[in-house]
């Protein structure tokens, strides 16, 4: 993890200023796009209908490939999706199958398996260009997200319906998986036994399965601040050297950062109230980046309280960012492991190369799969920001913020 001051908050949207983003989109395209009805969403590259059908097209063409190519491979053999090098009972199944510190974090039932893409390329249920490392980053490491942008959701979705399936034969009882799979872990959620979990952990084609954990919102005391100041932590993140007796009153911000606009800020979060008046017209809650059920505005208050701070026309640190709200815990503030990654996965998806940054301040138990998340987001060029969590230990123990690729605040 990146352990940072305040003025690092800053900093992560002047960074994220750097990267490349398309071209906007001119009126007269819109216009066109109006007349011929397709579909452009604005400046930020977001794509025609034609470019999602021709995306689609050869996603189909692709999955065909592939689902002629595993129909002709005997599951069950030596080189099947069901091999297996080390047996159910094993230690090395064992420890394949992690387990979270604290049992009170877990949620009963429900894993999150990792596929071993390599072992699947090997074999030829994926193509090649598949295989990846799991952690992200680094010289000649090839991330989850990027190396299975050519292979369509079915294909993996079909692949961990066979696990599951297989899995439910093998030990009985009920399991099944649950959401699509996730490309930015190269893995999927499933509820589970834990005979069924660790079954899986045997099979040469599963790199590992983990227990799904409890998340929360970070939140230490709030503060009242008088409307008519500068509030101290503004005060405080613009010095670049002093101490606090040096604070001014005041928050000034270079302008070539220019408070922020151009820059897309996904809130991860309980979701935001987008019609805030600190919002202005920055502010949207998409109803496909609700993952805990319900409305996606914020009933909870936390995701509208970070979204102010991180860009709140008067008590914001980047005044003229767009707030977008990503749900992934619920009104209580609470929720999981997968809804987080399906959280960041969709936020990567959205942001597809543009200035972005992810803010967090959320946290649980340590987690492999949220961890390979933030990681990948961040080789994606993403400047992901994460609380160490205001309860006064040591952040290291608790994911994200344990993260190597997050600035952890």
């Amino acid at each position: 993890m990146k352990i940072a001051s305040l003025a690092v908050i800053a900093a992560a949207f002047a960074t994220s200023a750097l990267l490349l983003v398309p071209s906007p989109v001119s009126a007269s395209e819109e216009a066109d796009a109006a007349e011929n009805g397709s579909s452009i969403r604005g400046s930020a590259g977001r794509r025609t209908q034609q470019d999602q059908q021709d995306q689609q097209q050869q996603q189909q063409e692709q999955e065909r490939e592939l689902q002629d190519a595993v129909a002709g491979i005997d599951f069950g053999g030596a080189s099947g999706l069901f091999s297996s090098s080390i047996g159910i009972a094993s230690d090395a199944a064992a420890k394949k199958l992690i387990k979270a510190k604290n049992k009170d974090d877990v949620i009963p039932g429900q894993y999150i398996v990792t596929f071993n893409t390599r072992d699947l390329s090997k074999k030829g249920y994926l193509p090649a260009s598949a295989s990846f490392s799991a952690s992200g980053g680094g010289e000649g490491k090839t991330t989850a997200y990027a190396a299975l942008q050519g292979v369509s959701l079915r294909t993996l979705d079909f692949l961990a319906d066979q696990l599951v399936t297989w899995a439910t034969q093998t030990e009985g009882g009920k399991g099944k998986r649950f959401g699509n799979a996730l490309k930015i872990i190269g893995g999927f959620a499933a509820q589970l036994t834990e005979q069924q979990a660790l079954a899986l952990a045997s099979l040469d084609s599963v790199s590992s399965i983990e227990e799904d954990g409890i998340v929360t919102i970070s939140g230490g005391e709030d503060e009242t601040v008088d409307e008519t100041d500068v509030p101290w932590g503004l005060d405080r993140i613009d010095q670049l050297e002093g101490g606090l007796d040096q604070l001014d009153g005041t928050y000034d911000i270079d302008t070539d950062f220019n408070e922020g606009a151009g820059i897309r800020a996904y809130i991860i979060d309980t979701g935001i109230r987008p019609t805030h008046s600190e919002f202005e017209d920055r502010g949207s809650a998409p109803s496909d980046a609700n993952f805990v059920g319900g409305e996606p505005v914020d009933c909870n208050g936390h995701g509208t309280h970070v979204a102010g701070t991180v860009g709140g026309k008067i008590y914001g640190v980047a005044k003229k960012v767009e707030l977008i709200g990503v749900k992934v815990l619920g009104c209580s503030g609470s929720g999981s492991n997968v809804g987080v990654v399906n959280g960041i996965e969709w936020a990567v998806s959205d942001c597809n190369g543009r200035k972005c940054v992810i803010n967090m301040s959320l946290g649980g138990g340590a987690n492999d799969a949220t961890d390979t998340a933030v990681n990948n987001a961040d080789a994606a060029g993403i400047v992901v920001v994460v609380a160490a969590g205001n309860s006064n230990r040591d952040a290291a123990g608790y994911s994200p913020a344990r993260a190597d690729g997050v600035v952890t605040v």
